[in-house]
């Protein structure tokens, strides 16, 4: 198991990843994940990660295009950034886009306050997407 302070870089970079490519800014960023700018601000800047038992991780594993079990294989350093956002260790069937109809039974599972996080999450999302429209 890698040290801290290299999981703590790796998931910086994968941070500054996200907000190069330009889909996101640091509070965007945070709405979508659910957690405060100060939050994402410490991941940026190495002082903490998120626990990789918490939401905090699922969710950033989803909005950077992974799985929990994939993004922790990422920090740990058994593949390369590019490996990870390219969905290595993820099963085909797992990578490719699901139909709406799959997205909402998939919601229709989830507890009340996971389709509260998600509708925010969504909303946030939209909502920086109309900004770089912009």
């Amino acid at each position: 198991m890698r040290s801290l302070p290299s999981r703590q870089l790796l998931l910086s970079c994968l941070i500054e990843q996200l907000l190069r490519e330009g889909s996101w800014n640091q509070t965007s960023l945070s709405r979508a994940l659910g957690v405060s700018n100060a939050t994402v601000n410490r991941w940026l800047n190495g002082v903490n990660l998120p626990d990789p038992t918490s939401n905090n991780f699922k969710v950033l594993a989803q909005v950077s295009g992974g799985t929990p079990e994939t993004l922790l294989t990422y920090l740990e350093g058994k593949i390369s950034l590019q490996e990870y956002r390219q969905g290595a260790g993820i099963p085909e069937w797992q990578r490719r886009k699901p139909t709406l109809e799959e997205i909402l039974a998939d919601i229709s599972l989830l507890e009340p306050t996971e389709i509260v996080s998600l509708i925010a999450s969504s909303a946030a999302l939209l909502a920086n997407k109309s900004i770089s429209a912009s």
